[in-house]
């Protein structure tokens, strides 16, 4: 289906994107085993590489967990959209 705003779109970028069929998790994962010290992050004057951000996302995980939460449950984060 063709929008209006795809003919805003730069020669050579097409609409149409292949998602995979893998969780965010998975698709972190995979950054850190390609190119662990690319920045992930820039915000504010700090930056965090893939490896530093699968870390941070381990941690609260593990966080997570020992507050009872399990696989397959939901949480809300409430927050402004920030990195925080």
């Amino acid at each position: 289906m063709i929008r209006p705003w795809h003919s805003l779109y730069p020669q050579g970028v097409s609409p149409k994107v292949a998602i995979p069929n893998q969780t965010i998790y998975e698709l972190l994962e995979g950054s850190v085993l390609d190119a662990p010290t690319h920045k992930a992050v820039i915000y504010e004057g700090k930056e965090l590489t893939y490896s530093e951000l699968k870390t941070a996302c381990d941690r609260l995980a593990a966080a997570l967990y020992n507050r009872g939460i399990r696989k397959g449950e939901r949480i809300a984060v409430m927050l402004p959209n920030s990195v925080e």
